[in-house]
């Protein structure tokens, strides 16, 4: 597993959580380092990349 810093790209919070993988770190202190506002911090699977789109879950983003 690995972790990664996250923003919100979703505009109808209640409906959907969507955010965007911005940059994915071997540990969470390495990933707080850098984090915006904006962002969150969560673990996720060795199959998502950079840029791919997760729920505040950390697991694959699927539309309602």
């Amino acid at each position: 597993m690995k972790i990664c810093t996250a923003k919100k790209i979703s505009t109808q919070q209640h409906l959907n959580n969507e955010f965007e993988v911005v940059s994915i770190h071997k540990s969470f202190d390495l990933a707080i380092k850098n984090v915006e506002p904006a962002y969150i911090v969560v673990e996720i699977s060795d199959d998502i990349k950079r840029g791919d789109s997760i729920n505040n879950d950390g697991k694959k983003w699927t539309s309602i």
